[in-house]
Order: structure tokens, then sequence, then C-alpha cells
């Protein structure tokens, strides 16, 4: 049944009205009625938005190691292994770059680009990079704007820092899939694995 002061209309229930009632919390009054229909039409519209927002890759703006300013949306077109780690120059952080490098002509053939983000400065990663030869992009994320938005941020104490984690993006910018759990001397190897398996489908 449609209630009784419903700001929505019976036969005005769309993705349109309901994006604008998501908003302008216009069917806050319906909360305490689960059966009213516009409640049951917002509800599933919205656990569809969330999921949608989620799969895709959120968009950034970050410099990096070199001071140039780096896009999601420069990639589009390629794969984006986008790998989250705690501090430049740190035993973990350092394996797992120097496997990434390792492999990075393999990555490169399957067209995708390795991008690294954590919260230390531009001028911290310039020198990792000189002091490891890493040749793939680090992105200083000083603000953890990027890291928030992904989901990956901890704390160490009073600080907070990027957590251990990747998000493989395909060529539309769709997130296909994401390490919560990553083991830095073999996370080069799986991420490459499932990139070989998804673009096999």
């Amino acid at each position: 049944m449609h209630n009784i002061g419903c700001p929505i209309a019976p036969g005005a229930i769309n993705a349109a009205t309901l994006s604008h009632a998501d908003k302008s919390q216009g069917v806050a009054r319906c909360h305490r009625f689960s059966g009213c229909v516009c409640r049951v039409y917002f509800d599933a519209w919205r656990r569809f938005e969330n999921s949608r927002r989620w799969r895709r890759g959120s968009g950034f703006h970050a410099s990096s190691q070199d001071g140039t300013p780096v896009n999601l949306h420069d990639f589009k077109g390629k794969w984006v292994v986008l790998y989250f780690y705690p501090k430049d120059f740190t035993s973990g952080c350092t394996t797992e770059a120097h496997n990434f490098q390792r492999d990075l002509a393999q990555y490169q053939a399957k067209n995708a680009v390795i991008l690294g983000v954590s919260v230390q400065d531009a001028d911290s990663h310039k020198q990792f990079c000189a002091k490891e030869g890493l040749n793939f992009k680090l992105l200083a994320d000083t603000d953890k704007r990027v890291s928030e938005a992904y989901g990956s941020v901890m704390n160490f104490g009073v600080a907070k820092l990027s957590a251990r984690r990747t998000f493989l993006i395909n060529p539309d910018g769709v997130i296909v899939k994401e390490y919560m759990d990553v083991n830095p001397s073999k996370h080069s190897e799986e991420v490459l694995a499932a990139l070989t398996e998804l673009q096999a489908k």
C-alpha cells in the first residue's frame, strides 16, 4: 500500500524521483512503514546504487613521484592494478614493490599499468623509487582521500596509513577483483594470474 502523506505520488515512482528523495530525505516519513510501496522501491534502488558505486573505481587526482598529476581516467582502455601500501622503505612494502617491478614487462604486455598509493609525499616516493629502481607511478595520498575512497585506511598508533590492499580495475573502469589480505612476497604473481584469467574470458 502507499502511505498517505508520502512525498512521492503513487504514479511517480521511478529512479529519478527516488534519487531526488534520497538526496532530500523526503521519504524519511515512510521509514516506519516498511510496507509502503515507495519504501520498498526506494530500498531496492538504494541497494542497487550502492552496489554500482562500489563496483566502479572511484576517480581521483593525486601527484606521482615526479610531481605530475595522475587521474584514474587517464588510463581508460587499460587494466589498472591499484595497490595501496603502508609506507615507503619498509620491508614488506619494498618486497611488494620489487616484485611488481620484476614483473612489469608482463603487465605491460597485458595492457596493464601499476599504480601504488600511500600517504607519504611525492618527495618520499621519489627517493623510494630511486633507491629501489622502481619505474611505475607511486601516488602521494597525503590527504588520504584516495585511500578513504577505496576503504583502505588503517590506524597505526596515532597515525593513519594506507592499508595493504589491491584493486584490479578493467579497461571500462570497473573493479573486477579486490585483495584485502595481501602477502607482499606472492602478490604480484597472484595478480598476474588473475589478470590472465580475466582476459581469457
